[in-house]
């Protein structure tokens, strides 16, 4: 029987249910470039606590952190003021404190807030929390183009170490040539920023001693990102990608081909909605406003499998932020600014499922009543 009355209502239904689809077609940009783009890092908390008017040293250190671009938010307590129970529990907490004194904290791969360090506020200190070497060259390798720099953190044990970097080396150099990158289509959601480096597959490694002096506060950043990690004696890689995020440790055995190929195999993976809740994650803190490093480019430096971190490495200056000593929290939303095509799609996809259903339930609708009138 013919369904004049309800054709046009059918092919309405039909093309309405093809351009609902067309928000659901996956991101086909691999996460470590999707996160180089896009995924702002979550920002480390400094809380400085005080009495009284502060020396002009401690000023000073504090213009250091309010200046920086680095990810990290600045609380500056007095205690002679009025302080809140986080507050107060938080200085109760602390061993022996020195005044001005300062704790920085960080959300590790749980989400989970955790003390990264604890001192007394200097301007040393905070040159040494900001900056140092091996950031600058691990930086300095992402904005050139790498998927992944490998930080192998040494547990001090010589033979361990060479072997777990023989391990780690052996397994991304034979990986590496057979690795494939996402097709990009002509989907907006497939463009790139074009501000980023040339889309390759690279990676490389750096070995990182546990009591290098100036790479203290990193260490510090690595171990706490999980709660067992301070006690390990074990060799550990990080690999470190996009703004400064950084996978799950690796340790001791764990250093292996399989487990290496599943963390490049998520790196090169289409980015999807989900997965910057769903890797297992913490981030670095980097003194890089990235958006404008991003800009100014960076030359590829020449690929190495294994090498150590260099001296003086030149970054884009990036200009400094606008000066605060009381700053929210780091508990806030992670990447609410660069996240937000993520947060579009979450919208979109519920709602274009949502309208491709009462799509059909109109289609149908209308070929049953025409069916009546017709009967």
């Amino acid at each position: 029987m013919n369904c004049r009355g309800c054709s046009c209502s059918c092919r309405l239904g039909v093309t309405a249910l093809l351009l609902c689809a067309a928000p659901l077609a996956a991101c086909n940009v691999p996460v470590f470039r999707f996160a180089l783009d896009r995924w702002r890092p979550p920002s480390y908390e400094v809380v400085v606590f005080h009495k009284g008017p502060l020396g002009a040293k401690a000023k000073a250190a504090l213009r250091a952190l309010d200046q920086t671009p680095a990810n990290l938010d600045v609380k500056v307590l007095d205690l002679d003021g009025a302080l809140n129970e986080p507050a107060r529990q938080l200085f109760a907490e602390q061993d022996s404190p020195v005044l001005p004194w300062m704790v920085v904290r960080a959300n590790e791969v749980d989400r989970k807030e955790v003390t990264v360090w604890t001192g007394r506020l200097g301007e040393d200190t905070v040159k040494s929390l900001l900056d140092s070497p091996l950031r600058r060259e691990v930086v300095q390798r992402i904005l050139a183009g790498e998927t992944a720099v490998w930080i192998l953190l040494e547990s001090g044990d010589r033979t361990k170490d060479n072997a777990a970097v023989d391990r780690l080396q052996g397994e991304l150099k034979r990986l590496t040539p057979r690795l494939k990158l996402p097709k990009l289509t002509a989907s907006p959601d497939d463009r790139l920023s074009a501000q980023g480096p040339p889309l390759r597959i690279a990676f490389s490694v750096v070995r990182l001693k546990r009591d290098d002096p100036a790479e203290r506060m990193l260490v510090s950043m690595l171990l706490a990102s999980e709660e067992d990690l301070p006690e390990r004696k074990d060799p550990m890689a990080f690999a470190v990608f996009g703004r400064g995020h950084c996978l799950a440790a690796l340790v001791g055995a764990g250093v292996n081909a399989e487990r290496v190929r599943k963390c490049c195999s998520d790196l090169l993976a289409p980015c999807t909605c989900d997965v910057q809740g769903d890797l297992a994650r913490f981030a670095l803190l980097t003194q890089v406003d990235w958006k404008e490093a991003l800009a100014a480019g960076v030359e590829p430096a020449a690929e190495e499998a294994v090498s150590t971190p260099g001296e003086n490495v030149a970054l884009p200056q990036p200009k400094p932020r606008p000066a605060a000593t009381v700053a929210p929290t780091s508990s806030e939303v992670m990447d609410r600014e660069d996240a937000s095509p993520l947060f579009s799609r979450r919208v979109l996809l519920p709602a274009a499922g949502l309208a491709a259903l009462l799509v059909v339930v109109t289609g149908a609708w209308a070929l049953l009543s025409g069916r009546r009138k017709l009967d």
